[in-house]
């Protein structure tokens, strides 16, 4: 009897393995599903500037009838439209670290250029990004309390 339910559990055992090569796991409710990255490529709405515990700007709030966004390209340049001036440059991006360079700006004078004055003083401060989902992604400085949420357009 004794052999027999160690016959069984053998079995049983052996039917729950991972098939190398395959990438496949029968039973086995701890496997890990690495998917791939999600990309920056594409045109993101700036949803929130936070520039402070106690300061934030959304752009949607100030001026809901004009989206506000950056524009990530493959050949790693950015364009950032905002309410008022269109700033580009370049970005570099690796893993999760981020940075940006080469900004430059039109120079338009606008009753409010808070969210274009905002991004431009956050923009090289930024180091890395954490996706929230496919389609949030945060732009993190060192200071915990400074970044800015993108949220990805269709």
């Amino acid at each position: 009897m004794i052999l027999a339910a160690a016959l069984a559990f053998s079995a049983c055992s052996s039917n729950n393995t991972n098939k190398p090569g395959t990438g496949d796991v029968e039973n086995d409710s701890t496997e890990i599903i690495v998917g791939k990255a999600p990309s920056i490529i594409g045109q993101w709405q700036i949803e929130n500037i936070v520039l402070s515990d106690s300061e934030n700007i959304r752009p949607a709030e100030k001026d809901s009838e004009e989206t506000q966004n950056f524009k990530f390209d493959n050949d790693g340049t950015v364009s950032i439209t905002t309410n008022c001036n269109t700033v580009n440059g370049a970005y570099v991006l690796n893993g999760d670290s981020i940075s940006f360079s080469k900004l430059r700006s039109t120079r338009m004078a606008c009753p409010d250029m808070s969210v274009e004055e905002s991004v431009q003083k956050l923009l090289p401060e930024v180091k890395t990004l954490d996706w929230t989902s496919d389609s949030i992604v945060r732009l993190n400085t060192d200071t915990p309390s400074r970044y800015i949420i993108l949220k990805q357009m269709h």
